[in-house]
């Protein structure tokens, strides 16, 4: 009785695999283990420039613009001051 149970059930699997997959049961792949482990080599690119470095770019970028606001400021004030006086530029 219990063999005839685990043949049924066995079969019905088989079965059931060979209609899900037909030619599963004839795939075989092999386990491999390597024998040697592969090295691998990262390379990392370190920045030549730090945090500082940027914030004293930065200050000098903003310093620059600064001085252009303040010619440009100027620049208008003097050419208010010769358009009042009537000189032609």
């Amino acid at each position: 009785m219990f063999a005839s149970f685990i043949f049924l059930v066995s079969s019905l699997l088989f079965g059931l695999s060979c209609a899900l997959e037909p030619l599963a049961m004839l795939a075989i792949q092999p386990v491999w283990q390597a024998a040697k482990p592969i090295p691998v080599n990262i390379d990392y690119d370190v920045p030549a420039f730090g945090t500082l470095d940027e914030l004293a770019d930065l200050r000098k970028a903003s310093l620059v613009e600064y001085k252009v606001a303040q010619r440009r400021q100027r620049l208008t004030q003097v050419a208010g001051t010769m358009l009042k006086k009537n000189v032609p530029v």
